[in-house]
This record gives C-alpha cells, sequence and structure tokens, in this order.
C-alpha cells in the first residue's frame, strides 16, 4: 500500500481539498437520505462516516503538505459555481507551454 500511496504522490500536481464543517458534512448526509429513501443516512450514521474520512484524510493531507505539493482548500460552504470558477482558475489547471 505504501507503494501504492508514493506512486500516487509522484503524479500529483496538487490536491484540492473540500473544506466542509462537520455539522455542515452530516445535515448533507441526512438531507440525502430524505430525499433518496436510505435507511443508512441517519444521523448517528452520519456522524460515524465524518469521523471516519477525517481520520483517513488527515494523513494523506499531512504527507503531501511534508513533501511540497500544493493543497489548495476550498470553502465547501460557498456555492458550486463560485467554488467551480475559483478552482479552473488555479494553477493546477493552468495550460502548460
Amino acid at each position: 500500500r505504501q507503494m501504492c500511496i508514493e506512486t500516487a504522490y509522484k503524479q500529483c500536481e496538487g490536491v484540492l481539498f473540500f473544506d466542509c464543517p462537520e455539522e455542515e458534512m452530516v445535515r448533507r448526509i441526512v438531507a440525502r437520505g430524505a430525499v433518496s429513501k436510505r435507511s443508512d443516512d441517519t444521523e448517528a450514521t452520519a456522524r460515524k462516516r465524518v469521523e471516519v474520512f477525517r481520520s483517513q484524510s488527515s494523513a494523506p493531507l499531512a504527507k503531501l503538505r511534508e513533501l511540497g505539493f500544493p493543497v489548495w482548500k476550498i470553502d465547501s460552504l460557498q456555492p458550486a459555481e463560485e467554488n467551480a470558477k475559483r478552482i479552473l482558475q488555479m494553477p493546477l489547471f493552468k495550460v502548460k507551454t
């Protein structure tokens, strides 16, 4: 697994990190469950998913920063259209000549 991670890092030019408060993530998961009728989208399950996500995403992000890769933080509370415009202006998406 470590070799796979190192290979992925070598191919990485940067990372987009969509930052979202825990309460908002829980709210979105529970709202999805209400619409899709998913029985597993309860508040308790949502909180567990957020906990797992946080525990599994912090180490790779820290490693990327340690290796000098840019990590661009995106505010997930902003409208998707605004974030899309901002993302497309980032160096990661500039055409190299």
